[in-house]
């Protein structure tokens, strides 16, 4: 299947899942448009196509034309209509798939799942990045670079736990990405507190490589993984760290490994769990 009829097929599943098509005869409509394809509903209730969409003549359906109908509905497609565009330009560019990934392990693994998310019109979006961008930065390319490390004045920051430089940079450093620093650096803010001596850029520090979460970096020595916030578009957000959601990733983790030793059928797992080698841990930064 080519990456544009995937980005027309998965969006028009999510579209009449969320109720945004109409059930129409043969298939659904929105606005004067009518989409004629066999579909099921799977158990969770998502829907399924069975072939390839159409329109009311019988004609392939296209981008165009959907983005029409929505448009003639109320909605405004725009946004959704370059998310998909961009998914299949950046899947395309991924290339095939690998015959051998099954028995991939690690960063070489993440580098080879190039799908993207299996529901969202916007799978693999990536809405800020460019072609470059994502040569240098997309799991897929397995490119390997360094993130950048700030030291800056204590009063500028709050800190919580344990140290996110430990054993990767200076005491009390702070980790940004590369692509996000091209974005800040020029800032009046933090060109001011550069000025005042209040913000320093550090050298150093080990080489990386982005998983398929795209702002969670791993060590290409191995070691701790590192999350940053990294303002691209994935799946309908952008992928900050915003205060609120730096504790909840500990309170999950916390709670999942109470469930895993409190269940015997699980034994195996906790006994992987409970091997530091055999798993990456990773490193939330606010």
């Amino acid at each position: 299947m080519s990456p544009e009829r995937r980005a027309l097929r998965q969006t028009l599943e999510a579209l009449a899942f969320e109720g945004i098509l109409h059930p129409a005869p043969g298939g659904w409509s929105v606005g004067a448009l009518r989409v004629r394809v066999p579909w099921r509903r799977q158990p969770g209730g998502r829907v399924r196509l069975l072939a390839d969409p159409q329109d009311a003549r019988g004609r392939p359906l296209t981008l165009p034309a959907l983005g029409r109908g929505l448009a003639q509905a109320g909605h405004d497609p725009a946004t959704l209509l370059r998310a998909m565009r961009r998914s299949a330009h950046f899947l395309r560019a991924a290339g095939p798939l690998r015959a051998d990934r099954l028995r991939l392990t690690g960063p070489a693994l993440e580098a080879a799942l190039i799908e993207g998310h299996p529901y969202h019109p916007g799978f693999k979006a990536r809405i800020g990045f460019t072609d470059a961008d994502n040569a240098a930065y997309g799991p897929e390319a397995a490119a390997s670079f360094a993130p950048l490390w700030l030291q800056l004045d204590p009063a500028l920051i709050r800190r919580a736990g344990s140290d996110v430089a430990a054993g990767l940079a200076a005491p009390g450093a702070i980790p940004v990405h590369p692509w996000q620093w091209a974005r800040l650096c020029d800032d009046p803010v933090i060109a001011g507190w550069r000025t005042a001596g209040r913000l320093r850029l550090l050298e150093g520090g080990p080489l990386m490589r982005a998983t398929a979460s795209l702002r969670t970096l791993a060590p290409v020595a191995g070691g701790d993984h590192l999350k940053l916030s990294l303002g691209v578009g994935v799946t309908s957000s952008v992928r900050d760290l915003v205060p609120w959601s730096v504790p909840v990733a500990p309170a999950i983790s916390g709670w999942l490994a109470a469930v895993v030793a409190s269940d015997p059928a699980l034994a195996g797992l906790k006994a992987f769990l409970q091997k530091p080698e055999s798993w990456d841990s990773q490193r939330g930064l606010l």
